[in-house]
């Protein structure tokens, strides 16, 4: 990424944008964050399921030559109302399993509202900062103005190019970062649909 508009080329459209809405805005992290993150999690996945399966094999192997045994239970009561309620065996294991999946699911719940008041907060402070930002559409790649900073951005950087129906996704191939073009850019129809068809054949291979 540079501030060389030479390298560019040809200048084929150059759109005044609109901030995008909070819609396409959270649709764009989505779109970063989530690869990024499944991508971490399958390797540290895999890695501890190695890691954990190793050292439970090595505790159960040195349990059975010792010949040490465990019996576990799960005793629930309240105060002295009433008589309390002891699982063993079989309903152990599954008052354990349901506790672990109640778990999961309220920390997954809690992520989301968090990830999602996060975007919220990064939205309003892009939209207060950069209400407008300029994007010139060149034959070898693309400029952009936010805030005064021009960056040069050639194809050949850009990994994929996602159509909605309000914007447009531009997604880099370095880094964790992309671009929402929202089509309020566009003067018409018309213009939506040639700098659209432009940005498809300047990324080939990209479904939107």
């Amino acid at each position: 990424m540079t501030n060389d508009a030479s390298s560019i080329g040809p200048v084929h459209f150059q759109l005044q944008a609109p901030h995008a809405d909070f819609v396409d805005f959270y649709r764009l992290q989505q779109m970063l964050v989530v690869p990024f993150f499944r991508q971490k999690t399958r390797k540290y996945t895999a890695i501890g399921f190695l890691i954990g399966g190793m050292a439970g094999l090595v505790v159960v192997l040195t349990a059975y030559s010792l010949g040490i045994w465990v019996r576990p239970s799960f005793v629930l009561g309240l105060g002295d109302a009433s008589a309390p309620i002891v699982a063993r065996g079989l309903p152990f294991w599954i008052t354990v399993v349901a506790l672990v999946l109640a778990v999961l699911i309220l920390n997954g719940i809690s992520s989301k509202m968090l990830a999602k008041a996060t975007t919220r907060a990064m939205f309003e402070a892009s939209l207060r900062n950069f209400p407008m930002w300029s994007l010139a559409l060149g034959e070898n790649g693309f400029q952009m103005t936010i805030g005064g900073t021009k960056s040069t951005v050639p194809w050949t950087s850009i990994s994929a190019f996602h159509q909605g129906k309000t914007a447009s996704f531009l997604i880099f191939k370095a880094g964790v970062n992309g671009v929402v073009l929202s089509h309020g850019a566009f003067a018409n129809a018309d213009e939506r649909h040639r700098c659209l068809a432009f940005l498809e054949e300047k990324i080939p291979g990209q479904k939107p």
